[in-house]
């Protein structure tokens, strides 16, 4: 007889094991990754009769590290019997809570994000620029102010000849700076992570997901095991263009440098996006 696949989950809560006390009050427990441009989540819902988590231990009275948690996903027979391993979410600090009381219980809500709340990277505005430095620097620079590592993973060198950041975040600032050269741009674990998608999406695998066959709502006879019982596949071609132009004139030597783009087998949708930004 198989045994079936189990999961469970580790907290750690201002640097303290709570695995034990949170183990029959857990309600439920959301992990999402963000592949770029935003937070990780993590959200963790709990059964609060105790109100343990409304006192002693309510998030928003602490300060520095004890308002913060790291998280891992403990499987079993996952992929076959008898194995077992652990999924490291990261750390998190917490971005609000949430209580909520009925007749069905108090129900204690806490939602964390793998950027600081307490770090100044996508909060404070700031205006100042860059001559003559390679996307790596800019990165560098801002990993550091924010008291963070930086991880850069791109092929080729990117240089810029000069870039402002105007009243923006240095999140901000630099996601859309990345993201124009193709480069992704998140936050985890006191990380600024710097990477192009598309040397990802040439490698292989890490990991195949079956779709599980089924009829209706009952496994059929020729049930093929599979990792995904549910998928929701969707795309939309409202804001896909068909061909991109791009020209710019330089101020120093009035040279116009333009170009054209139109992806193989992209969508035919007669959208044409104009850009007259310095390349």
């Amino acid at each position: 007889m198989s045994n079936p696949r189990r999961a469970t989950v580790e907290v750690r809560y201002a640097g303290r094991n709570i695995t034990r006390q949170i183990r029959n009050t857990l309600i439920n427990f959301v992990y999402t990754e963000k592949t770029h441009g935003e937070a990780d989540e993590l959200n963790i819902s709990l059964n609060d009769r105790s109100g343990r988590w409304r006192n002693r231990w309510y998030p928003m009275r602490a300060r520095g590290r004890n308002a913060r948690l790291r998280a891992w996903i403990i499987c079993e027979n996952w992929f076959r019997q008898g194995d077992r391993f652990r999924v490291y979410c990261g750390e998190f600090e917490v971005d609000s809570c949430d209580f909520t009381s009925s007749a069905n219980g108090d129900i204690f809500t806490i939602k964390a994000l793998s950027t600081p709340t307490s770090s100044r990277l996508r909060r404070e505005r700031k205006s100042r620029a860059w001559e003559g430095v390679t996307l790596r620097k800019v990165a560098n620079d801002i990993a550091r102010q924010n008291r963070m590592q930086l991880f850069y993973r791109v092929g080729e060198e990117i240089i810029l000849d000069r870039v402002d950041q105007i009243r923006r975040s240095d999140l901000e600032f630099l996601t859309r700076l990345a993201r124009d050269y193709g480069v992704a741009v998140k936050v985890s674990n006191g990380r600024i992570i710097l990477f192009e998608e598309a040397s990802l999406e040439r490698r292989a695998p890490v990991v195949d997901y079956q779709r599980a066959e089924t009829s209706g709502n009952v496994l059929s006879r020729n049930f093929r095991p599979g990792n995904i019982l549910n998928i929701k596949l969707s795309q939309s071609i409202t804001e896909v263009v068909e061909e991109t132009n791009v020209a710019y004139k330089n101020p120093r030597t009035g040279q116009v440098t333009s170009a054209s783009f139109s992806p193989p087998g992209g969508a035919s949708t007669g959208q044409r996006l104009q850009s007259n930004q310095r390349p």
